[in-house]
């Protein structure tokens, strides 16, 4: 499988590290100091799309409760869910401005978000597309996408490019060290995972024995900790990046031709 990593590289020429770059252990820490350095910044720019989240959560809940399912209330909880999704995105993109400056105020990371509304949706839509596009060719070329273009967001906000030439930087910053971006935000997400499974079953008791209230009020506090340290974890890795100097530039060796092994 590796040959197929290898050739989807498109045979360019790849410019290989000499430096080691930060291990996952200490891009939490970088991530956690750079949360602790201002904690109320970063919870109130989630706040916003955690409160909206709550509230259609609520409605739900209120639905199914009661049996209450009208044309006015499905027509509200849809309403509240277009607003959560608006305000995520201005979440996302004022969320990377405060790890950038954590000396922003609320409001100022808010307002710095607004020139880059429709290009971060664009970008996003375009890197889901490229990536299910990913997924459907096996899965593996999806894993692929979903690395070189981890970054795309920050070069978007941090670098002021367009989105095309976003994504072609990140593939950039990823080539010659694709393994090793991988293996960092793998452990991101196997800590997300792990996480989100203990206060799952933590909130599926308060959903039992207390309410769906309490449980959503504990999954909008996690979440308001966790999310900020998640994105602070890949903008350290991207600064990381960055920084790492590059050396001799080694070619990619081709893909093998059929029925011919190939030895790593």
């Amino acid at each position: 499988m590796r040959w197929y990593f290898e050739y989807a590289c498109y045979h360019e020429e790849i410019p290989v590290s000499t430096k080691r770059m930060k291990g996952p252990i200490t891009l939490i820490r970088n991530a956690v100091d750079v949360f602790l350095q201002n904690p109320k910044l970063f919870v109130g720019i989630y706040i916003i799309p955690g409160i909206l989240t709550f509230l259609v959560t609520m409605l739900v809940e209120f639905q199914e409760g009661l049996a209450l399912a009208t044309p006015v209330t499905y027509t509200l909880a849809a309403i509240l869910w277009i607003l959560v999704i608006i305000a995520s995105i201005f979440m996302g993109i004022a969320m990377i401005h405060a790890v950038m400056n954590p000396s922003l105020s609320i409001m100022d990371a808010y307002r710095a978000s607004t020139p880059y509304f429709w290009r971060y949706v664009i970008l996003s839509i375009v890197v889901t597309l490229a990536v299910l596009a990913g997924f459907l060719l096996l899965i593996i070329p999806g894993i692929i996408f979903s690395v070189w273009f981890a970054f795309s967001y920050y070069v978007l906000i941090a670098e002021g490019t367009g989105g095309i030439e976003a994504m072609k930087q990140s593939k950039r910053m990823v080539s010659g060290k694709w393994w090793a971006v991988f293996g960092r935000l793998l452990v991101l997400v196997a800590i997300g995972i792990v996480v989100g499974l203990i206060f799952g079953l933590i909130g599926a008791l308060f959903d039992e024995f207390i309410g769906a209230g309490v449980a959503a009020v504990s999954n909008l506090i996690l979440n308001a900790i966790l999310t900020p340290i998640s994105i602070a974890y890949v903008y350290v890795l991207y600064l990381e990046l960055k920084q790492v100097p590059q050396a001799d530039v080694a070619s990619v060796p081709d893909a093998p031709q059929a029925g011919e092994a190939y030895t790593a």
